[in-house]
């Protein structure tokens, strides 16, 4: 049996297996303790640091989906189920012969097939069945003038709308009118024939200066603005004669290379 200690050790694991507490959690801290008892330097320690620790665990059992329920028990067994045998005795039809079988069956489906005639048609005229129309509740007269209330500030806001938009596009237009008159009058003021002659009398006056300075830094240069002149006044000479050459032309003559009027 052995002492008295290791009856109560029994005892402990006992109890725990039926805790539902398995005993090789038992069997390693006792056999770390055996080890720990064979030397005598840890007699006196306290061995709670070398036993192990077990955490429990909560595991949840698993529960079935589908729970059966528990029939009344009786000591006596079910009735057997009756064969094609038994339910045609039963109902008469195991002594008719196969006409009749036949006859039987045929008013059978004939009666199915009028059934599921019938559940068809009244599917059908369902859908053209008017449904019910919910009844209207009554207006009282305070209701009738508050609606006319709200529509009549409805459209006041939609006509007061409609006027800051037309305000709005009259304020473009004018802005745009505007626009456009002073544009015209820039293009007006810089086409104008003053403009023109105060810009070719600015031109000229730097023409002439230029001039100036290049006669008086070139000692020739009198010499080829005479050359030029003359020049000039014999080029527009001759652009004149060709002038009266063409006037002199018949009315019918449209070339200026006629052999008419060369001869």
């Amino acid at each position: 049996m052995g002492p008295y200690k290791g009856l109560k050790t029994v005892r402990r694991v006992v109890e725990d297996c039926i805790n539902n507490i398995h005993p090789i959690y038992h069997i390693k801290t006792l056999m770390i303790k055996r080890e720990l008892a064979k030397d005598p330097a840890m007699a006196d320690e306290n061995w709670e640091r070398f036993l192990p620790k077990f955490k429990k665990k909560n595991v949840k059992r698993h529960k079935p989906l589908k729970v059966r329920e528990k029939k009344q028990y009786t000591p006596f067994p079910p009735a057997p189920v009756p064969s094609k045998e038994d339910l045609a005795l039963e109902s008469g039809e195991y002594f008719l012969s196969e006409q009749a079988k036949l006859a039987r069956k045929q008013a059978e489906q004939q009666q199915q097939q009028a059934e599921r005639t019938e559940a068809a048609k009244r599917r059908r005229e369902a859908a053209f069945i008017a449904p019910k129309e919910p009844k209207r509740p009554k207006v009282d007269g305070q209701q009738q003038a508050d609606a006319a209330e709200d529509a009549k500030q409805a459209a006041q806001r939609l006509k007061e709308k409609q006027q800051q938009k037309q305000q709005q596009e009259a304020a473009a237009a004018a802005a745009a009118a505007q626009r456009q008159q002073a544009r015209g009058e820039a293009v007006a003021a810089f086409l104008s024939p003053e403009a023109g002659g105060a810009a070719g009398e600015q031109h000229k006056q730097k023409q002439t200066k230029r001039v100036q300075q290049t006669a008086g830094s070139e000692p020739g240069f009198q010499h080829k603005r005479a050359s030029a002149a003359e020049g000039g006044t014999e080029g527009s000479k001759q652009k004149k004669k060709k002038h009266v050459d063409a006037d002199s032309r018949p009315a019918g003559c449209l070339s200026s290379t006629c052999m008419l009027c060369s001869s």
